[in-house]
Order: structure tokens, then C-alpha cells, then sequence
């Protein structure tokens, strides 16, 4: 009998670049469900279309539940984190109510500023149900989310429940496995927020070293797969630096600068700690000669940077 093919060996065989692969996502929505979850999870959710058109592209809307069997209700009380994950000031908070729709509704119509802790009420947009007690706090991150989603790909189950069941046993914080995340074949996927951290093939060796350069205020740039609030340019031309020892911090190498030259080629500058840098990159999507997924049946395309330059950069006076 012979193994079943899956998408992830075949990506790390192929050794497919993680950079510059990090979806573009500035404000992440993750709502406690322990399951099970279809393939489009969100569906589980009793939530009202009018809802879900409040959240924009920038929006990631994710379930989410601890590792391991199941044995929590499904809501109410519904739990929610948000995550802005603005650079320079990233965010995490816990919002709790008894609707989902009046959960994320409130959350989506709130400030970036406010009270550590705080209550609002809302009212539903029908106004025929009495205005619902929220509360809302500030948490301490990272809130670690391990792509676990099996009924979207098998790789993602495969690899991402070892990578939680670990990392909830060496109590590292607040881990929980989520919905899918995207980058199938880079199984085990996991996200670090607030900042928006995004790494691919992460296993059961390489988890907890990876939290503990985050907590260091650092990356690990090998398994990087790039900063959800970067543009692929930037996050392309922050992998090309950090290869070469440069702009290790999480908050190093914001970009100044990013020109679009044609051909798919950007000019970006960056600066930091570091100094500032000019990286001049392509990004050509080619053929794997593979799925991209397990659930896939044609030939899927992925990422692949081209570094046309890069200068030597100078530090700040």
C-alpha cells in the first residue's frame, strides 16, 4: 500500500521559498469554536451576511479552539481576539459577548485607542433586540495560531496539530489552533499576533525556539514566510536583508520607499537599527509541477524572488 501524496513533502522536497508568501492582512479576527469546522469554517458560524460585508480585504476572520478533544459548548459567550497589527503599534484584545454578530460588529466599529479594559453596549442593527453588554480588554500576546484545518487540507492537520499539541504542552502562552491561513504546502503554518508574524514549516523542534526569538524581540528569518502588513515587495526585499544578517528585530526594516519599476520588479527601501538599505527584487510566480494543495487537481504556481540588486546602505548619524 502506498502513502497517500501529500502537498507539504512535496513542497519541502522541491525546497519552494517561504519568503514573501505572507498573506496581506492588517486587522486578524479570531473567534473561539471548538468544532468541527467545514471547509469554509466560517460557515459554522451563526453569523449574518450584513456582518460579514463590514469586514474589509485587510480583515482575516478566523476560528480558533484549544488544542487537543473538544469538550467546551459552543457559545454564548462568544470570545473574540483582534489583532491590529499595525507596525509601531500592534494590538491584541479580548472581546466578549453573547451574539456573534454584536461581537464583531462592535470590535469592527471601535477606535484603535481606548481603556485597557472597558464595557460598551450595541444595539443590533435591526433594533429589535435589546442592546447587548460587551466587554472588552487588552491581552498580553502573542496569541499563537496553529493552522490545524484538515477539511481544508490534510497537511495542515498533519503537520499543525503536533506543532499545538506541543507548544500548549511546554505552556508557551496562549496557543490555539485556527481555521485556514493559507500556504497549504508550507504545513505546519503558524501566525504570531499581534505583530502579524507569519512562519511556514514549523514542526515540533523548531516551535518553541521560534517563540522564544519572539519574545527576544527577534525572527527567524529561514522559516519567515513574511509580516502580514508588508506588501509582498517589502516582505521580499526584508528576506533578501535578513539572509545576509541584516534587521533581525521584529520591528527592523520599515519600508521608506517602494517603486514599482514594471515586469514585476520593485526599488524598496528600508530602514531600522541597521541603517537604511535599497533592494531592488522581482517576483515570478512559476509552475511547481505539483498541486499546490492536497485537495488541488491541476498544476499550481508559487513564489520565487529575484534579487536584481541590493546597495551597501549606511546607518543614521
Amino acid at each position: 500500500m502506498t502513502s497517500r501524496w501529500r502537498c507539504a513533502a512535496a513542497s519541502r522536497l522541491r525546497e519552494d521559498p517561504l519568503a514573501a508568501t505572507a498573506p496581506p492582512v492588517q486587522r486578524w479576527l479570531a473567534i473561539e469554536h471548538p468544532g468541527p469546522w467545514p471547509r469554509n469554517a466560517v460557515d459554522a458560524l451563526p453569523i449574518a451576511p450584513a456582518t460579514r460585508r463590514l469586514l474589509t480585504g485587510a480583515d482575516r476572520l478566523l476560528l480558533i479552539r484549544p488544542s487537543g478533544r473538544q469538550t467546551q459548548p459552543l457559545g454564548p459567550p462568544w470570545t473574540l481576539y483582534v489583532a491590529d497589527s499595525s507596525p509601531g503599534r500592534p494590538r491584541l484584545q479580548r472581546w466578549t459577548g453573547v451574539s456573534v454578530d454584536a461581537v464583531v460588529r462592535a470590535a469592527l466599529a471601535a477606535p484603535g485607542g481606548g481603556a485597557a479594559a472597558a464595557s460598551v453596549e450595541t444595539t443590533p442593527s435591526d433594533m429589535t433586540t435589546p442592546a447587548e453588554h460587551i466587554s472588552v480588554a487588552d491581552v498580553d500576546g502573542p496569541l499563537v495560531l496553529v493552522c490545524c484545518h484538515g477539511r481544508h487540507d490534510t497537511c495542515c492537520a498533519m503537520d499543525g496539530r503536533p506543532v499545538a499539541r506541543e507548544l500548549t504542552a511546554r505552556d508557551e502562552g496562549l496557543v490555539r489552533e485556527c481555521s485556514h491561513l493559507g500556504g497549504d504546502r508550507f504545513a505546519a503554518n503558524v501566525v504570531l499576533l499581534p505583530e502579524g508574524l507569519v512562519y511556514g514549516r514549523v514542526n515540533t523542534d523548531n516551535a518553541a525556539p521560534i517563540l522564544a526569538e519572539y519574545r527576544a524581540g527577534r525572527v527567524v528569518p529561514e522559516l519567515l514566510r513574511g509580516i502580514s502588513t508588508q506588501p509582498a515587495p517589502v516582505q521580499a526585499a526584508q528576506a533578501v536583508l535578513r539572509a545576509q544578517g541584516i534587521g533581525m528585530r521584529i520591528d527592523d526594516l520599515s519600508p521608506i520607499r517602494v517603486e514599482a519599476l514594471g515586469g514585476n520588479t520593485w526599488d524598496v527601501t528600508v530602514t531600522g537599527c541597521a541603517g537604511e538599505h535599497r533592494v531592488c527584487v522581482g517576483l515570478e510566480d512559476v509552475e511547481l509541477g505539483t498541486p499546490a494543495t492536497c485537495h488541488a487537481t491541476s498544476t499550481g504556481r508559487g513564489r520565487v524572488i529575484r534579487v536584481l540588486s541590493t546597495d551597501e546602505g549606511h546607518r543614521h548619524d
